[in-house]
């Protein structure tokens, strides 16, 4: 691994890539706290999130499999240009349903459905290019670039969403998001032919199916252990992320400029951490995720019994660290290990745990927070996933592995 953070950008497919992808990002940033809003807007119940995140996830669910197959046959960059395209008009059309004043909680439901289906093609694409813009020995530091700028955009976004929203309308937020897409598409647009990812393998195609990806990853010990961590965190810890504009705006009782500043120090946290594996040795993997396991329940567990918003911030900042450093050193590791000709189908299948997991557990989650209290709910969270991934950790020093 590059000891120098930075010098992934001297590979300059990637520079613009990510330089596109930082615009982008903010741009989707704004739009995520801004959709929160509209659906807090529309309905008092923690429910209606979870039940928001289970519906956007059902193409995902169908398609993942399709498009991280895809993302191993077929050209990247056309996938991701069709991709940013799309979603950046779906961002436009919604924005003209807010500015028309006939946006229905349906709507909402519908938006998040279809931008899913474009998302189940879009994922694996874009979490397989970066590691194809950089020769190999960068790859750890490469994907801890792409994950700096993906919290950098929850720093930035969400605040700049609360400040739109407050001067001219939630519809501003997503107008903003859908011109960021033109970043990615114009960035993508650079990247001669030359320079792009490499095209696509008579053997590539002849082994398209995604069986051999989760073959891999039931082979492989380390990728098998990770994948039960993150699904772990899954069910656990991120329903109180899905939460997050419930907890703002009905437990802490602010506005949208405060959830917008809440949600910004959960960005902040995570840019922390992002910057953190920037530094970090690759081979240290192991002690990271012990340190993010603590740091995960320690601040749920301040968020459950939080008085005010000040201290609800620090440990909503604290949150998005340990996750941020947890899920980027899962990421750098499985994107190190698996061979190239898998890393669509490894992706796809790692990113199927949130779309066929996540979606049920918050949905399950938000539901009984409706019911016994989210603070408890957190607080309960915390405790049980401090357990299981202890168990799960002892576990994996077992292995000799990298």
């Amino acid at each position: 691994m590059a000891q120098n953070a930075l010098s992934v950008l001297r590979y300059r497919p990637f520079r613009l890539y990510w330089a596109g992808q930082a615009v982008s990002l903010t741009g989707t940033w704004m739009q995520v706290m801004a959709q929160g809003w509209v659906i807090t807007s529309l309905s008092a119940d923690a429910w209606t999130l979870g039940a928001f995140n289970l519906a956007g996830s059902i193409p995902m669910l169908l398609l993942g499999v399709r498009g991280g197959e895809l993302a191993d046959r077929l050209d990247k960059k056309t996938i991701l240009l069709w991709s940013q395209a799309a979603m950046m008009a779906l961002a436009f059309a919604f924005a003209g349903l807010l500015y028309s004043g006939a946006l229905q909680l349906w709507h909402v439901f519908a938006f998040g459905l279809v931008v899913s289906v474009v998302e189940a093609f879009e994922f694996p694409a874009s979490q397989g290019m970066a590691p194809e813009l950089v020769d190999p020995p960068d790859i750890p530091q490469a994907v801890a670039m792409m994950q700096t700028i993906f919290q950098a955009g929850r720093l930035v976004g969400p605040a700049l969403a609360g400040f739109l929203i407050a001067r001219w309308g939630e519809a501003s937020a997503f107008v903003a998001n859908g011109l960021s897409f033109l970043a990615v598409i114009v960035s993508l647009l650079l990247i001669r032919r030359g320079q792009a990812p490499r095209a696509p393998q008579a053997h590539d195609k002849a082994s398209g199916k995604f069986a051999l990806g989760f073959a891999y990853v039931r082979g492989d010990a380390i990728t098998r252990a990770l994948l039960g961590l993150l699904t772990l965190c899954v069910v656990l810890v991120f329903p109180t992320l899905v939460m997050m504009p419930f907890y703002a705006r009905h437990v802490l009782q602010v506005d949208a400029v405060g959830q917008g500043e809440l949600l910004s120090v959960s960005g902040l946290g995570a840019l922390v951490g992002s910057l953190i594996l920037l530094r970090a040795s690759s081979a240290a993997w192991r002690q990271r995720l012990w340190v993010s396991v603590v740091g995960v329940a320690l601040c749920m567990a301040l968020m459950a019994v939080a008085p005010d918003v000040r201290t609800a911030s620090v440990a909503v900042c604290g949150l998005s660290l340990a996750i941020a450093l947890l899920m980027g050193s899962v990421n750098q590791t499985v994107q190190a290990r698996v061979p190239a000709e898998l890393r669509g189908r490894v992706s796809a299948l790692f990113g199927m745990v949130f779309t066929s997991v996540l979606p049920f557990a918050a949905l399950a989650l938000t539901a009984l927070a409706d019911v016994v209290g989210m603070r408890q709910l957190t607080g309960v969270s915390a405790g049980a996933f401090v357990v299981a991934s202890v168990v799960l950790l002892l576990q994996t020093r077992k292995d000799t592995g990298p």
